[in-house]
């Protein structure tokens, strides 16, 4: 390996790291509603992102790169079973390595079946090896072209600069992990400093993803009114709430209300309470049938998030 190749496996190390990050606390903002600052350490990384993909550039990069003379679909199939390997034994050995040091999991899959301790799961190594294809298939080509012209000084600079505040950060973390930061006053300041950054960032992802999760959900349930609409006047909407009640009300109701508009709309035409909002929304038709339980449509439910975070936590 080159002196410029090994600049850019470390530059990617870390653009790699940061946008794990991103995805990390989006997701957690998405699937718990909360706002979530991922991660080990106090600055807006992961590192273990990192270490996955520049393992995956390096053994896979030339399989699966446009210049190679493999077929598409060659290069798709290498990206994902050898994205799903790699993944999975650096998400394993990570795991094991920063349970036994610090006696904590960031991630824990014993819920899932067939998981191993805990740390790995087939479940989630499937979804890794299509996260791989898209890295390796999409994402790394369009930033790796970019890259090729950055000239080797501003490489150096800033591998220097973002390992500087890295290799920091992780003597920060490893203090606070141990118990040391409260007895050093100034390593808590620096820490608390560190995390400034990431907290801003953690807020403006998190509560980002949330909105675009719920203008979804807003969108799918006007799309099932007009084909509800069209399909039967008697159809009727089942609303769920975080405080245990089922409201319901006609679908001719929300006629001429848009997705916009229904996060206000709800509360004050179902007459709900100050605090209670709608979490999950299922279509059902009231025409009588021979059973003695009420008829459910076949439309799906789907979930109806509240737009407001609760307040930030931390992984």
């Amino acid at each position: 390996m080159t002196t410029y190749a090994l600049l850019h496996t470390i530059f990617f190390f870390f653009v790699y790291a940061f946008l794990g990050w991103c995805v990390e606390v989006a997701y957690a903002a998405i699937t718990t509603r909360e706002l979530v600052n991922r991660g080990f350490l106090n600055g807006p990384i992961c590192p273990i992102y990192g270490c996955g993909m520049t393992v995956m550039i390096a053994v896979l990069g030339r399989f699966t790169m446009p210049s190679s003379d493999m077929a598409w679909y060659q290069n798709v199939l290498v990206a994902f079973f050898g994205g799903m390997v790699i993944t999975t034994l650096v998400e394993l050995v990570g795991g094991y390595i920063l349970y036994k040091m610090f006696h904590t999991r960031w991630w824990d899959y014993s819920m899932y079946r067939f998981n191993l301790g805990g740390f790995i799961c087939p479940q989630f190594s499937l979804l890794w090896g299509l996260g791989s294809v898209l890295l390796m298939v999409v994402v790394h080509p369009l930033l790796s072209k970019p890259s090729a012209a950055i000239p080797t000084l501003v490489l150096i600079w800033l591998d220097v600069i973002f390992g500087g505040l890295f290799l920091a950060d992780l003597i920060v973390s490893a203090i606070q992990a141990v118990g040391f930061s409260k007895q050093l006053a100034r390593i808590d300041e620096l820490r608390k400093a560190m995390r400034t950054t990431s907290d801003a960032l953690t807020e403006v992802i998190g509560t980002s993803a949330m909105t675009m999760d719920t203008l979804l959900d807003e969108q799918k349930l006007q799309l099932t009114l007009a084909a509800m609409e069209g399909a039967t006047n008697a159809a009727e909407l089942l609303f769920f709430t975080d405080k245990c009640q089922v409201y319901k009300c006609k679908v001719s109701q929300f006629e001429d209300t848009k997705s916009a508009q229904l996060g206000s709309y709800l509360p004050t035409d179902l007459e709900m309470d100050p605090d209670e909002n709608v979490i999950w929304v299922t279509p059902r038709t009231t025409r009588p049938t021979c059973s003695s339980s009420s008829s459910t449509g076949a439309w799906p439910a789907w979930r109806f998030p509240a737009m407001s975070p609760k307040p930030t936590a931390s992984a």
